[in-house]
């Protein structure tokens, strides 16, 4: 529950004036004909976010310079140029983590191994600082573009898998607001920003993308920027299983 100015989540709702005293945590409430009532007080709605989101996109449409599209902004998040750097003395062990995680999890879904998709999922989640930290939005912009955008190349029962593993395991191995982010991708749900990217790499132009790229981009410290790096490794995956990189060849690939 929140004023104007922040992206619509699948747990928020927007209130059209910001009280001077928000409701205590954990208070019952009800929404009638656009009020919410939270305990004695009652808002007015300007916008709510309950709707599941629904899966319209077929598989296969991504564009296919959607990853080069995205590469300079995700080249700006919490891991940097993670798919192409080497390991550098005096590197932070949480960014040496994820970059290896990270890796290693385009690798596992190009092959389709789900073993090595599920523990690299784990590897992320809780990885960082933050309210959201951001191992954990990696993976929401990595499962939400495989959900939204489902390249045929790919394993859905891999993403299935991760999803319910990562559910079981967030509400002890990252904070509150991440794990309801996970509750809600499982049941098909992401924030309206991220929906409106997936649109754009399906349907929109360069110019599209870009905007809305740049929208989720100013998320946050480093929110938005660690989840279009998620986005960004989805469709390095998808381009990858689509020029059938051999295991062998996987430096060459990753060079």
């Amino acid at each position: 529950m929140h004023g104007g100015g922040l992206p619509l989540t699948p747990f928020s709702a927007e209130v059209a004036d910001v009280p001077r005293q928000w409701p205590p945590v954990g208070a019952l409430s009800r929404v009638t004909r656009g009020h919410l009532r939270v305990g004695t007080l009652a808002f007015r709605l300007a916008a709510r976010w309950s709707t599941p989101c629904a899966d319209v996109f077929g598989p296969g449409r991504v564009q296919s310079e959607g990853a080069s599209i995205l590469e300079p902004v995700a080249a700006r998040s919490t891991f940097g140029r993670w798919w192409c750097a080497v390991e550098r003395d005096g590197d932070a062990d949480t960014f040496r983590t994820a970059r290896v995680a990270l890796r290693r999890l385009v690798d596992a879904v190009q092959p389709s191994d789900r073993g090595s998709a599920v523990a690299a999922g784990l590897a992320l989640l809780g990885l960082g600082p933050g309210l959201t930290p951001s191992g954990d939005d990696a993976l929401v912009g990595f499962l939400g573009a495989w959900r939204w955008l489902s390249p045929r190349a790919l394993d859905d029962d891999i993403r299935r898998a991760m999803l319910g593993a990562l559910v079981d395991r967030a509400p002890s191995g990252t904070t509150s607001v991440s794990a309801e982010f996970f509750h809600h991708l499982f049941h098909g749900r992401v924030s309206e920003p991220l929906l409106q990217l997936f649109e754009a790499l399906i349907a929109g132009t360069q110019h599209d993308v870009q905007r809305a790229a740049d929208r989720i981009a100013a998320w946050g410290a480093s929110s938005g920027l660690d989840t279009l790096s998620g986005v960004h490794a989805l469709l390095l995956a998808a381009r990858m299983a689509q020029l059938h990189v051999a295991p062998d060849k996987e430096e060459a690939a990753w060079d």
